[in-house]
């Protein structure tokens, strides 16, 4: 049976004045009950002036007190009207109270409830059912720096998540089971494995690269970044975040800060907004408990592939002017891994090893290689508390066994959280977090020649994966690992997956110990040290015979190739911050709630990364010492913030509030004034003001009407991201290999290219917010609108230097973009009978995102080109002054004045000489509907949700393409490809004067270009067009069903609940556009590779089970 933490329950009455005053004051808190608080008011006089009433016989009424699911509320407030007595319900919402008689009036109440009265009458047993309000005028939402605040004064957008929901669906990484549940939060799942990070933004990406953009994370008021590790052009695995770090099942509250004014109070890590999380720590007033958590999950490949399974490998026939199959061994190693051979007809072939089979294909590649993926999680938590103290203890535990199949990954999380109330006055909280990760091969994605989804998207159909397993045992039949003479690029994974590793060790602590002093009923003192500990260790090689490069050397060379690396580095987060503070005051119609503050960050870190070069004196073993070349490289990095901060609440009756803050920021990684600069400054403010209208505080006769809010709200932050302490001074590295010269050894130093500006600052971030709120019919229909306009000026950008300077770029404050957007909410209850609700939920975001300004004489830089650093397509990725941020960009078809594509006299594709762009990267559209279908203790959730208005680069398109796999590659098999394009010739003939072909149409040419040569010139000449994808999609992305047997056991002694559910994640796609993939199999969450697709993992759908027991 699910427990809910209650308001402070009353167990030491000493006189009836106290009670009496005590369960006013509750009562009034509770639901504004002014008749109560009027009917106990003269019993308090009476009791303070010590008039004594002669007592009645009682009689004694016992009952239990649940919510509208039927599950138990602890801390429940029941007095008797009109007299000093009150209880309150234990751990399993019972009562007993004894009453004046038939006539004496129960009062329940409860934080976040309906206010219920009940005459005794007859009765001895009454059990009470409390019903939510109705509204959110009692609704506490924890907001920046922990700071806990009724719904209606907020004067920003804040969503409190359903943690319920959460732990239902669970995933690896817990942002992925918010996909489409928040308005304005855009969630990016990597097709990476268990383990992997997850790409987070909220109402578009503020800043360009090399500043993060993620939300701040903020774990029991400890503010610590995402982290993102994914897939880069230095990494070819993903190594995860931080809110993979936390176990789903010790969440107690989640809420997303959208904007910047939500988050002002974080100053320079506000920019995009925050996500507050707070764990569990056990309630008071309860019993001894355990609760044991088990969940098992099942991931099936998901293969949207549909290659053309007519033609085969081979080559083309030139006297046919069309393909044929190998016709001997050597024809099969030359041409096979190609598929631009005769169509299959089940005729014997002769393959790369010799062996024979039939000439036919194998649709099933995909499935074949990879395995169902599984995932074991178990979790024993143990909770209880008493009148003063709480705690709750969990231990969780992961093992995971990706699709790949050689990745496994394991988790364990320990979690404690201890309230303690030492005095009247002292309350003292902790909370304890420890997170050990490994993750043992993650598959290799994003580049070509890396590891399996490289191969398997671009070998032919026609050969067997079989040979490929027994050349791996037998090595010498593939020239160790090359497959055949097929291009050397792709990898065997069967020889590579056993002799190579790849292992990654994280162990993270998180800290927060919080002492909190009240000196009176309206002021208090708080204060908290966080710590904030991670440290881990990567470590992997490449064997020998591995890739084009790395085959066993001759002459001159090491004597075997393959390498090694290991890296490890340790990062530690310290926070300090005390907050003095006043509790809401009331002068008549006005209140106020003042709060100062002040934090210390103290950042610290290093690493050590190590790597051998040039091959392995040792065959096989695997150690910097045996590198041929060793490298060695050694970083720190240091920097601590200084802040000072202030809130300031105004309200005026119950309907009007307003909310000023500011927050001064002093950087050490910044240049402070000094006799020699005076220009520069090291501090940063960040102001920010918001309120709240509660109009129907104003129309209490319009009965269909529950609650209606305006809210206004204007900020400036910022981020301090892309500052190092190298930014503003100069420094060095040292090369670990020894230059030698006239025999001696000179050890060199390299600067950075990048030459540091004293002059740098933080960026800015404006944002402006206006919403409305509405709920009506009793809470059956409910709206929620906001509109935002933020503005990231003076962003660092490093502009170009004179290579006479020395160096190649400097950072300078000057960059400008904008992002402006909706967000809809829309949920109500269409259906809600006494067994049967139907809850629903729909939202959508829009975001406009604009590049207004870059470097001085800077109309475009390019983020990435998707065609160097390893990878196999084409393109870019940049920022364009005037377009929106992200564009995709690449060469296209060149055509005349008229539109018409030109090729050349041979039939050849021609391209520009420039870049087009293709369109934005990020959606423009996110959102989801969710559905909650309820009959008694069984129900049914319903999750789709959708992106709309991106675009994509698909590898897997131009691969197919070009290696004959695709449906497109099937124009042109039968006579060579014609491309319906007019004939230019800029040589002409005699004197350059146009040839006679120009002008004339290339699709009535007699013989065709061969398609292999054809479209390889796609990747040649940058021509994206055909490749360029909507990334747009519709997901089904859950469906759970779930059943709590509470009911059933009331009378089992030790069991207080059982709950089950079963759910299945990534049910289907019912709209996309992109062919042959997943459109979210993307391979990085990092905002240098968006809208990139090459060489990643299928995409799966989970099928699980959940299992929650408390004792």
């Amino acid at each position: 049976m699910k427990k809910r933490r209650g308001t402070p329950s009353y167990n030491s009455i000493v006189t009836g004045v106290f009670a009496v005053l005590l369960c006013a004051s509750s009562a009034q808190a509770e639901n504004n009950t002014n008749s109560n608080a009027a009917a106990l008011g003269p019993l308090a006089k009476l009791a303070a002036a010590n008039v004594l009433v002669k007592p009645v016989p009682a009689k004694t009424v016992t009952g239990k007190v649940v919510d509208s699911k039927g599950e138990a509320l602890i801390g429940v407030s029941i007095a008797e009207q009109g007299t000093t007595k009150g209880v309150v319900t234990d751990a399993d919402g019972n009562y007993s109270i004894s009453v004046e008689g038939n006539n004496s009036i129960l009062v329940f109440t409860y934080i976040g409830y309906e206010t219920q009265s009940q005459t005794v009458g007859a009765r001895t047993v009454i059990n009470v059912t409390l019903q939510n309000k109705s509204s959110n005028l009692e609704e506490v939402v924890v907001t920046a720096l922990g700071i806990k605040r009724e719904s209606k004064k907020l004067g920003y957008a804040a969503t409190t998540a359903n943690v319920e929901e959460i732990q239902q669906n669970r995933t690896t990484n817990v942002m992925s089971s918010l996909e489409g549940k928040v308005a304005g939060l855009n969630i990016s799942p990597p097709a990476a494995g268990p383990g992997s990070s997850t790409r987070i933004r909220l109402r578009g990406q503020a800043a360009f690269n090399g500043a993060t953009n993620s939300p701040l994370i903020v774990v029991n008021g400890l503010p610590m970044d995402q982290g993102e590790q994914s897939v880069g052009p230095n990494n070819t695995t993903d190594r995860g975040d931080a809110l993979q770090q936390i176990n789903q099942d010790d969440i107690e509250s989640f809420t997303v800060l959208k904007g910047s004014t939500a988050a002002a109070l974080y100053g320079s890590r506000a920019a995009n907004g925050a996500i507050i999380i707070t764990t569990k720590s056990g309630a008071k007033n309860t019993k001894f408990g355990v609760e044991f958590t088990s969940n098992f999950a099942a991931d099936q490949v998901l293969d949207y592939n549909r290659y053309q399974m007519i033609y085969g490998n081979g080559v083309w026939d030139a006297t046919k002017l069309s393909g044929r199959k190998p016709a001997s061994q050597g024809e099969s190693v030359t041409y096979g891994a190609q598929t631009w051979g005769a169509k299959y007809d089940g005729s014997p072939v002769t393959y790369f090893d010799g062996s024979t089979g039939t000439y036919s294909p194998n649709p099933n590649r995909i499935t074949e290689y990879y395995r169902t993926g599984t995932s074991f999680n178990n979790a024993l938590a143990l909770s209880g508390g008493n009148a003063s103290t709480s705690f709750r203890l969990s231990y969780s535990n992961q093992d995971a066994k990706g699709i790949s199949p050689v990745n496994d990954y394991h988790k364990k999380i320990a979690n404690l959280g201890l309230n303690s109330k030492i005095t009247e006055k002292l309350t003292l909280t902790f909370n304890l977090n420890y997170t050990n990760e490994v993750n043992n091969n993650p598959p290799q994605v994003g580049f070509q020649g890396a590891g399996a989804p490289n191969f398997l998207y671009r070998m032919s159909p026609a050969i067997p994966l079989r040979l490929f397993r027994d050349s791996a045992v037998n090595p010498a039949t593939l020239s160790e690992a090359q497959t055949s003479g097929f291009q050397t690029t792709l990898l065997n994974p069967y020889y590579s997956n056993p002799r190579q590793f790849l292992v990654r060790k994280a162990d993270r602590f998180l800290s927060t110990t919080t002492a909190r002093y009240d000196f009176f009923k309206f002021l208090y003192l708080q204060g908290r040290v966080a710590f904030d500990y991670n440290s881990a260790l990567n470590e992997g090689n490449t064997p020998h015979g591995v890739g084009a490069s790395n085959l066993l050397q001759n002459g001159t060379g090491p004597a075997y190739s393959g390498s090694y690396n290991v890296n490890t580095n340790w990062q530690r987060n310290m926070n300090y911050d005390f907050l003095l503070g006043t509790n809401n005051q009331r002068f008549g119609d006005f209140s106020a709630e003042l709060t100062l503050g002040g934090n210390i960050r103290d950042d610290r870190g290093s690493g050590v990364r190590a790597s051998t070069a040039n091959g392995l004196i040792v065959k096989d073993l695997y150690s910097i010492e045996n590198g041929v070349q060793k490298n060695v490289n050694y970083d720190f990095n240091r920097q601590q913030v200084n802040s000072l901060y202030g809130v300031a609440d105004f309200g005026y009756k119950s309907f009007l509030y307003l909310t000023i803050t500011d927050r001064v920021d002093w950087f050490s990684v910044l240049t402070p004034p000094s006799f020699i600069i005076s220009n520069p400054k090291n501090s940063v403010n960040y102001p920010s003001v918001s309120g709240s209208f509660v109009f129907s505080e104003l129309l209490p006769n319009v009965k269909w009407l529950n609650y209606g809010k305006l809210r206004a709200s204007y900020a400036r932050t910022g981020s301090a991201g892309g500052i190092n302490n190298f930014s503003s001074q100069l420094g060095y590295s040292l090369n670990a290999n020894p230059f030698t010269a006239n025999g001696y050894s000179y050890t060199l130093g390299n600067f950075n290219a990048n030459y540091p500006n004293p002059f740098v600052t933080p960026f800015d971030v404006i944002e402006k917010e206006i919403g409305l709120e509405v709920k009506t019919l009793n809470s059956r229909l409910n709206f929620d609108v906001a509109v935002y306009h933020k503005s990231s000026q003076n962003q660092i950008l490093n502009t170009p230097l004179s290579a006479a300077s020395g160096f190649t770029t400097r950072p300078v404050n000057i960059g400008n973009l904008r992002n402006k957007g909706i967000e809809v909410l829309i949920d109500g209850t269409p259906i809600k009978t006494a067994n049967f609700t139907w809850n629903t939920s729909m939202n959508a975001a829009y975001n406009e995102s604009l590049v207004l300004k870059l470097a001085d004489g800077q109309t475009t830089q390019v983020v990435n080109a998707f065609n160097a650093n390893g990878n196999e397509f084409l393109g870019k990725l940049s920022y364009v002054v005037g377009m929106a941020m992200n564009q995709l960009q690449s060469p296209t078809y060149l055509r005349n004045a008229a539109g018409q594509i030109l090729v050349t006299k041979d039939g050849a594709l021609l391209a520009t000489k420039y870049d087009v762009n293709f369109g934005q990267a990020d959606p423009k559209w996110t959102g989801g509907w969710n559905n909650t279908f309820r009959y008694k203790r069984l129900s049914l959730l319903v999750h789709i949700d959708y992106k709309f208005g991106g675009k994509m680069f698909s590898s897997t398109a131009l691969n197919g393409l070009r290696q004959g796999l695709t449906q497109a590659s099937l124009v042109g098999r039968e006579g060579g490809v014609k491309f319906p394009g007019i004939i230019y010739d800029p040589t002409g003939g005699p004197g350059g004067t146009p040839g006679p072909t120009n002008g004339t149409n290339n699709a009535d040419r007699a013989v065709g270009v061969v398609p292999s040569t054809f479209y390889a010139d796609y990747r040649t000449l940058q021509i994206a067009d055909p490749f360029v994808f909507k990334s747009d999609f519709v997901k089904l992305r859950n469906i759970t069903v779930s059943y709590d047997f509470s009911d059933m056991l009331k009378n089992v002694k030790y069991i207080k609940g059982i709950s089950v559910s079963a759910f299945v994640r990534n049910v289907a796609i019912l709209h996309k556009d992109v062919p042959d993939i997943d459109p979210e199999a993307m391979a990085s969450t990092g905002d240098s590779r968006l809208g990139y697709e090459q060489s990643t993992i299928p995409t799966t759908r989970t099928f699980g089970l959940n299992l929650n027991v408390k004792f």
